[in-house]
């Protein structure tokens, strides 16, 4: 009824679209005040998704995400927003990402005088995957003053899906430098820009700022089985296999023996749950049914294409044609 009420009131011309479905999330716990402030991505599909049909917006999503300020989301937004530097700022996401989102992760990548902000979201359906990139790309802007308050000098933000009709509210959030139909979601801007140091930055503040999120952290990962831990890794860094134990084992705290013999306690096994990841991500490359199944087999790293059809039957019991079949009707 909140999100009935709030699309009412926009069409009545009374409120910004955006704004009101931005505090819908709020009050429904959708953007969570929770000890995690994590913000739902699930459910936040199903919300917009009900919103668009009600109030023709197309670029609510691209709206709501500038209405979510870094200080709505608890001590990790507040965290990221103290930052001395947008380098710091990126670095404190990457680490409390699992304290903000229910999925995926992001990457930094500084090539000479360009740095890429790259984006991953795991999701099954292609409107899902919009969705949640477009809210969290939005609210990843507003990270620093030196992209928020340049943005029509970024080198270009990349979005995977198609252009939209009306490509103005993109331009106006993003800058114009707008590319569709990419390989990944992404923004990319000066290297320079990484380093301007901010003024009046509270360096106690900061530091317990990090002691609580860490804090935080720690017991978002206490009482999960060494089993979820690996998955949840797998699934928000894909350029992580189950050859790259030694980069698992970091990123757990551990060596990879302790690894390796928790997983055996629990009768698992590395492979087993990097084939389950790998046949979560191919469900989504094969929904969206824009590459080839032979190019999905070889982005997944699969030796080739039969082991991907065997791998992915013996998990679902469909073939992949027949998945991408019946995902399509």
């Amino acid at each position: 009824m909140l999100l009935l009420r709030s699309i009412h009131a926009c069409l009545l011309g009374r409120g910004d679209a955006a704004a009101h479905f931005t505090a819908h999330l709020l009050e429904r716990g959708l953007l969570s005040r929770g000890i995690y402030h994590q913000v739902d991505i699930a459910r936040i599909e199903g919300a917009v998704q009900f919103a668009t049909t009600l109030v023709d917006d197309p670029a609510l999503v691209v709206r709501a995400g500038r209405d979510v300020l870094a200080r709505a989301l608890g001590v990790p937004g507040l965290l990221i927003a103290e930052a001395p530097t947008l380098r710091a700022a990126i670095l404190d996401l990457q680490r409390c990402w699992p304290l903000l989102f229910s999925r995926g992760s992001c990457a930094l990548i500084a090539e000479g005088e360009l740095a890429r902000l790259v984006l991953d979201l795991p999701t099954d359906a292609r409107t899902a995957q919009r969705v949640s990139y477009e809210l969290v790309l939005s609210f990843i802007v507003q990270l620093g003053p030196h992209v928020a308050q340049r943005t029509e000098l970024l080198n270009y933000v990349a979005l995977t899906h198609r252009a939209p009709d009306d490509l103005a509210p993109y331009a106006d959030r993003f800058g114009r430098t707008l590319r569709f139909d990419a390989e990944s979601t992404e923004l990319a801007f000066p290297s320079a820009w990484l380093d301007i140091p901010r003024d009046f930055i509270d360096d106690v503040l900061r530091t317990e700022l990090h002691v609580r999120a860490e804090s935080m952290r720690q017991q978002l990962v206490q009482g999960k089985s060494m089993r979820d831990r690996v998955y949840a890794l797998l699934m928000a860094n894909p350029r992580i296999s189950e050859s790259d134990a030694q980069a698992l084992a970091k990123l757990l705290g551990m060596s990879v023996a302790k690894m390796r013999s928790a997983l055996q306690a629990e009768g698992e096994t590395l492979l087993a749950i990097a084939d389950e990841v790998r046949v979560v991500r191919a469900r989504r490359l094969l929904s969206e049914g824009e590459l080839a199944i032979k190019a999905i087999s070889e982005r997944l790293g699969y030796s080739r294409p039969s082991a991907f059809h065997r791998a992915f039957k013996r998990k679902t019991g469909l073939s992949p044609s027949d998945f991408r079949r019946l995902s399509a009707s």
